[in-house]
Order: structure tokens, then sequence, then C-alpha cells
């Protein structure tokens, strides 16, 4: 069985002229399959529910196994929130 933290980040890029704050959950995920390979898997979500692996947002999930852990995420977080007016 795997391991899920979940995680707040700030994800912060300094220009010159400007500063970017984007507020995001972060996800660990680690998996230790019977094999011994063991893995940790980060994710990345911010509130406008777009994701990616790294905390600035520039890389995009991509692979079976990702995809896998975004969409067991998204179940679990739709079944642990009450359903609310829109």
């Amino acid at each position: 069985m795997g391991q899920c933290d979940k995680e707040r980040y700030s994800s912060e890029l300094i220009a010159l002229e400007e500063m970017n704050q984007e507020e995001k959950t972060g996800y660990i995920i680690k998996v230790e399959p019977a094999a011994g390979n063991k893995r940790d898997f980060r994710l990345f979500k911010t509130k406008e529910g777009r994701w990616s692996l790294d905390a600035d947002g520039r890389v995009k999930l991509a692979g079976e196994t990702v995809l896998a852990i975004k969409k067991a995420i998204e179940e679990h977080e739709s079944f642990n929130q009450p359903n609310l007016p829109q």
C-alpha cells in the first residue's frame, strides 16, 4: 500500500518588476511495490484545478501512473467534501 501526504505550498517567482504568488496544494505519494522499487510522486494543484509535477506549474502531468494518482486524489477529495450549493 502507498502513503499520501497532503501539503500546502506557495510558489514564488520573483522578477525584478513583479512578484507572482499562487497557492497550491501539494501531494506527496510514496509507492512501495512488492518488487521493492520505492518511488515518490509529487503532484501540485492550483485553486483553479490545474495540475503539475512541479510547484512552479511548468511540468504537466504525464504517464499512466501519475494520471491514475491524480484521478484517485480527485475521487477521494470529491467523496470527502460536502456538496456545496452552486
